[in-house]
């Protein structure tokens, strides 16, 4: 199935791929230049695909990349069954994502992980290795889940943790609601405001209590990765604490931490066109470095640099 999109781009394609571990169908879209590096994009916990809309629909990012998202198991249009065991049983979240790249034949992509969605990432290199990989992108991201250490959450997030998990629908809609009025340093529109709430609300409390009960052990996974990576925190975020991405960024060899201005745990929603040019001139870099690429294209960036 093709979909026509507002921009006339390029046609944004459909494809529901089954994942490699059982019969859960995962739903997922493509759009720009089908000769272009390919982008993966990985959501976060109770959002979808569609949170990377400003991403997915920029043009300048579609003429020069193949863009890719997809909805994770029990999450906006993908299957969401009843079973715990589908969410927290060993690597299932990581080879959807493989069963995702493979569904679209691409190579040498980058991957984008955002919040959950940098253990998804993380997990797929465990289990694929990195040699399909071109770059590692983690946004106010989370890489590992269910081990000992110090906690790179925010308290009053843990504190409503609880909520998603409730089967009485006012006690998740109410957790949900903080939630999704945390996501972002600046309110999102009422419309973006209604779609964020509302695919929370779809996630089922079983499936957000077999997402956060997983033990995924992925600290070994990033001191090995070879490629280059760049670590994304916005400076306001509200849900990850900063430490969070500097443990991460300090982990990996071959990578860089970026702190956006006036941004927060979406970063890409508030300020997306600092965002795309980010991303866009870290995959397009040769030996240009990337604080010299920031300090051009991106004044509202901070950078500290790791590699040298």
């Amino acid at each position: 199935m093709v979909l026509a999109t507002s921009q006339s781009i390029t046609a944004v394609q459909v494809k529901w791929v089954q994942a490699e571990t059982d019969n859960i169908q995962l739903y997922s879209e493509a759009t720009g230049n089908t000769d272009g590096p390919a982008i993966v994009f990985v959501h976060g916990f109770a959002q979808a695909g569609i949170a990377f809309d400003s991403q997915f629909y920029d043009q300048d990012l579609s003429k020069r990349f193949r863009l890719i998202r997809y909805d994770m198991r029990g999450h906006g249009w993908s299957s969401a069954p009843d079973d715990i065991n589908a969410y927290k049983s060993g690597t299932k979240l990581g080879q959807d994502l493989k069963s995702v790249i493979d569904a679209w034949a691409v190579r040498d992509v980058t991957l984008v992980g955002w919040s959950y969605g940098g253990i998804v990432i993380s997990e797929y290199v465990r289990i694929a290795g990195d040699n399909n990989v071109a770059n590692m992108i983690y946004v106010d991201a989370s890489t590992s889940i269910g081990i000992q250490g110090p906690t790179m959450l925010n308290p009053r997030y843990i504190a409503i943790l609880p909520t998603f998990v409730s089967n009485d629908y006012t006690t998740r809609m109410l957790g949900f609601k903080k939630f999704t009025e945390m996501v972002t340093k600046q309110p999102l529109s009422q419309d973006n405001y209604m779609k964020a709430l509302g695919w929370m609300l779809a996630t089922k409390p079983v499936c957000s209590e077999g997402m956060h009960q997983r033990v995924s052990d992925n600290d070994q996974v990033l001191s090995r990765l070879s490629k280059p990576t760049l670590v994304v925190q916005g400076d306001s975020d509200r849900i990850q604490l900063s430490i969070g991405s500097e443990v991460t960024q300090k982990l990996i060899p071959n990578s860089k931490l970026v702190v956006m201005k006036d941004a927060g745990h979406a970063c890409f929603m508030d300020q997306p066109k600092t965002f795309n040019n980010l991303i866009a001139q870290f995959i397009g870099r040769q030996s240009t470095e990337l604080k010299a690429i920031s300090a051009k294209y991106n004044p509202a960036l901070l950078v500290a640099d790791s590699c040298k």
